[in-house]
């Protein structure tokens, strides 16, 4: 048998089971939308097929293209969103076959300092879930970050030496975007794009506004501080306005907010400033918040305004309203909560997922809000950095806040030192979209939720795919010295 067959009758197998599932999941369902979602997801999978068969960059492409447009399914108990998820658990099973039985990773990627951190992030959740307070449901969050790390990482890390196809599928994800933007500013429309209807207009495509605005905040910082080349004008530049209009309407302060860290990133490897300068400024910055204290105190205690109900100035005073603003109050809620967990158990933590199943009993009766619940189904710590404390104790919190800086160093070594323009540019559009997720997490939690999970992943696997391709380069008085070398050989 030909090499060629050989390797086809491999995708087969590995690929045909797909479409199966989506038969099986189409039959034992009686709701007519799940039918619906199944059978579209039957067709999808036999057209991703053929891309997977013929061309591999341009299914992963197409991949990247449908995870913003994929819809929850009901199956039983369980939900699952449809195609990605799907895409996700055989492109996850497909990479863990190659890596044991025929690719090995190569060793830069294996030891580089971001890989590690993931990787010891997956060991600690897997130790964290062995003592968990509820095995079966830390170990199910285990498993779909595992899958995230797998393909959003590992796999992609292997293509992503190639710019243009780093480009090509943050573009593709953005894209992908469209319809659920416009899905949802024709649902709001319908509200004439009340406040308090944006909490609700997102689905089918994001179960709420803030994940929706947290997915478009990285990706319209993304296209706006790429060069665009001549003929990306008149494609890019619509779908920024486009997406750019989804963030106001969102009406997700945080993602408003998490905007300023991405201009100061880029004023900073814009304009260069002196170190003294910035320590200037820094300082400046300490001194006038430490003579303000007091003032600040005030405004938290004094602030009436409430997020949703008024103009877009009283929506972003509210930010400061811990009183009488439910989604303000109900944060330091749940924060107070994870921290009297983190005290019950600070080294291992309740288990990863099982926060919004134990917080109840740790909630004072003077921080709970008309939205506070005792029955396991108001979410998570909506602070990744405190979900991952409570959950996965110091040790968790750690590994994460060391990954974020290592985000940075990299990033920055690539910005600084790295030969070509292209890349450099790259990297700096990547670390401002990713410094605006890092900033939304600090009142929010996404990193589960795998329209999230992808830029996230993906950026970092960009990064490591960047900072290997400049380890290849050769500079021209090293080319020369091989030139020379080898018309001495030749002689």
């Amino acid at each position: 048998m030909s090499t060629f067959s050989k390797s086809i009758i491999k995708k087969l197998a590995f690929f045909i089971p797909l479409p199966l599932a989506g038969v099986v999941l189409a039959y034992f369902t009686n709701d007519s939308w799940n039918a619906l979602i199944a059978a579209g997801s039957i067709i999808l999978s036999l057209l991703m097929l053929y891309l997977y068969l013929w061309n591999f960059k341009a299914f992963l492409t197409a991949f990247v293209f449908l995870i913003p447009m994929s819809v929850p399914f009901s199956f039983g108990e369980n939900v699952i969103s449809l195609p990605s998820e799907m895409l996700l658990v055989f492109l996850a099973f497909f990479v863990l076959i190659r890596l044991i039985f025929f690719d090995k990773i190569k060793l830069n990627t294996r030891i580089h300092p971001l890989s590690v951190l993931l990787y010891s992030g997956l060991i600690w959740m897997i130790i964290s879930s062995a003592f968990s307070t509820m095995p079966a449901v830390s170990m199910k969050r285990t498993l779909i970050i595992g899958m995230y790390v797998i393909v959003f990482y590992t796999m992609l890390s292997r293509y992503l030496e190639d710019i243009r196809f780093i480009r090509r599928l943050f573009i593709a994800y953005s894209t992908g975007l469209i319809i659920p933007i416009l899905n949802t500013l024709y649902a709001h429309a319908g509200s004439n794009f009340d406040m308090t209807s944006a909490f609700m207009v997102t689905t089918p495509f994001f179960p709420e506004h803030t994940i929706y605005a947290a997915c478009l905040t990285v990706s319209f910082v993304f296209l706006i501080a790429i060069k665009k080349k001549k003929l990306e004008y008149y494609t890019i530049y619509p779908l920024i306005i486009l997406i750019g209009i989804g963030i106001f309407y969102s009406f997700s302060r945080a993602s408003w907010i998490s905007l300023i860290p991405a201009i100061l990133i880029y004023l900073n490897y814009t304009f260069r400033p002196q170190i003294w300068l910035k320590a200037a400024i820094l300082s400046i910055g300490i001194v006038l918040l430490f003579l303000n204290l007091n003032k600040i105190y005030d405004e938290f205690e004094q602030n009436r305004e409430v997020g949703y109900k008024g103009d877009i100035k009283e929506h972003l005073q509210s930010l400061t309203n811990i009183t009488n603003d439910a989604s303000n109050a109900e944060r330091i809620n749940r924060w107070f909560c994870t921290i009297d967990m983190f005290k019950d158990k600070p080294l291992i933590g309740f288990g990863p997922g099982t926060y919004q199943f134990q917080y109840g009993i740790y909630q004072r009766r003077e921080w709970m809000t008309r939205i506070s619940t005792f029955h396991g189904d108001g979410g998570n710590a909506h602070s990744e950095y405190l979900n991952t404390l409570s959950e996965q104790g110091l040790p968790g919190l750690l590994i994460l806040l060391f990954l974020i800086i290592i985000i940075f160093r990299t990033a920055n070594k690539l910005i600084i030192n790295h030969k070509e323009v292209d890349v450099r540019n790259l990297s700096l559009s990547i670390l401002m979209a990713l410094s605006t997720f890092f900033t939304h997490s600090l009142v929010n939690s996404f990193m589960d939720v795998d329209k999230a999970a992808f830029l996230v992943y993906a950026g970092l696997a960009a990064l490591v795919g960047m900072e290997k391709r400049n380890e290849g380069l050769i500079n021209t008085d090293e080319l020369n010295e091989l030139i020379v070398d080898r018309n001495n050989l030749i002689n």
